[in-house]
Formats: structure tokens, sequence, C-alpha cells
């Protein structure tokens, strides 16, 4: 497999092209490790750069590459960015504010962070809407189920003692009627 270790220098851009066969990888090349950079499929092409510094760059793989120079090595506000300067910049107002702007919700035409939605309806309902058990069709709290006919205690059998305590029971909470 085929290796190559191409240096940029600043300002200048590297287009590599993948072989016909198979992909290439490229990895950053400095000191003792290489770190990846990127994979160009076969016959495809990728560009690096340009670069504010020198840089090597390792290709693997059957690839050529070419070096291109720019009349202008580093863009200017890149070049700004880099000395810690201020870059100076073809904006000179924002939605019509100028110098340092903050702009608020209402400037792009959102709606604030406090906004909730209004609900048009709820059941039917509009308005200030305070929903009860009738509106939602369940049983309100005061509900209590009717009471069936008095169920008399079991005088025979040998389960009598057993019933008439669950039939006590049964009458004390209200289920049945005594």
């Amino acid at each position: 497999m085929q290796t190559q270790t191409v240096q940029i220098n600043t300002g200048q851009i590297l287009q590599v092209t993948a072989g016909e066969f198979g992909e290439v990888s490229l990895y950053w090349s400095g000191g003792t490790q290489n770190v990846f950079a990127a994979t160009i499929n076969a016959g495809e092409q990728q560009t690096f750069g340009p670069y504010v510094d020198v840089a090597r760059l390792q290709i693997v793989g059957n690839a050529t590459h070419e070096i291109i120079n720019r009349s202008n090595p580093v863009p200017t506000l890149l070049a700004d960015v880099i000395s810690g300067e201020t870059p100076s910049a073809p904006v000179t107002s924002v939605n019509e504010k100028t110098g340092d702007v903050v702009l608020t919700a209402s400037d792009v035409g959102a709606l604030p962070d406090t906004f909730e939605a209004p609900v048009l309806s709820v059941n039917g309902e509009t308005g200030v809407v305070t929903l009860n058990a009738a509106n939602v069709g369940a049983l309100p709290d005061t509900y209590t189920p009717p009471q069936g006919a008095a169920v008399p205690d079991a005088t025979t059998g040998t389960e009598a003692d057993t019933i008439n305590a669950l039939l006590a029971s049964l009458r004390a909470n209200g289920t049945i009627a005594t």
C-alpha cells in the first residue's frame, strides 16, 4: 500500500483524489503520533485547508494530490482571530440595532420564553374552564351505590357463622342494606 507524507504551508490548500480502486485514509502527521483526518472513497476528491500554519498530512492508499497556492494565503478575518485582535466586519447593524447587540424574542419575531399557549376549548367549554365529574363522565365524590334489599342472616348449615360475619361486615360499611 502506498504512503505519502505531504507538507502544506501557510495558506496552501491540499486537494487529494483517491484512485479508482479502494479508499484512501489520511492522517495528520506530527511527532510520534498520527491522528486520523479523513477517509476518501475510491474515485472521490477532498480538499484540506487553507492552513494558518505548516501542516503535514499522511496519505495511505492509491491517491494523487495537488497543492494549491492562494494569492491571499490566510484570510484577513482568520488572521485577526488568530492574532487575538477583534476582526473588522462588514455588519453595521442587526435588526436596526448597532453596537453590542442583544436580540430579544420580539426582535426576531419569536415568542418569549414566558409564553403560555392558549387552550381554545376543553370538553366543549371555553374561557376559564373548571371540570367536574359530570364533564368527564365520572361519578361524583358524593355518590353512594344503591342499596339492595336486606339480606337475612344464614340460620342453618356449616358455614352459617362465616356467612353471618361477612353479612355483618357488608352491612356495617353500607354495601348492603340492614
